[in-house]
């Protein structure tokens, strides 16, 4: 009988292969779950975020006709950054960021000069700045974020 195989060399590395595929796989697969964290004041970041608290209002700023955006840091902790979310009547989204910090207790109008046409909503997030391996990263805190429905208003 002529029976045709692999002879054990080449077995034996595909296997050696093989290995070492399933060991990067579960190797990335666990990185996931020790991804590093950002710190603010010593805890996780997301902890920080359940202190924050602000209000804001949109007015006519009667000096330039552009809508202006008030500000007012209510909570405990600094603000970064605020991350603002225009949504249009068709579903459509643009986000940009304010530029301006918040500090505890202070307020602050901005222009609001980047708008969309037609847009249905406005929302806004705190940002925060984190500390991970001696780097500062912004965290955009989602579960602190506020909307404002607009009313047959254009802002341009």
């Amino acid at each position: 009988m002529n029976k045709k195989a692999l002879s054990p060399a080449v077995s034996s590395i595909l296997l050696i292969c093989l290995i070492i595929a399933i060991a990067i796989i579960i190797i990335l697969w666990l990185m996931g779950f020790f991804s590093e964290g950002l710190l603010k004041f010593n805890a996780p970041i997301e902890k920080t975020c359940k202190e924050i608290k602000f209000k804001f209002v949109i007015t006519d700023a009667a000096s330039t006709g552009f809508p202006e955006l008030q500000i007012s840091n209510t909570g405990s902790v600094a603000i970064f950054d605020f991350s603002i979310k225009y949504i249009k009547e068709d579903g459509q989204s643009e986000t940009v960021f304010l530029g301006k910090s918040l500090d505890i207790g202070n307020s602050l109008k901005s222009e609001i000069i980047k708008g969309t046409i037609n847009t249905k909503e406005i929302e806004i997030s705190p940002t925060l700045l984190g500390s991970s391996s001696n780097k500062n990263k912004q965290f955009i805190c989602i579960e602190n974020s506020q909307k404002l429905i607009l009313k047959q208003v254009n802002i341009n």
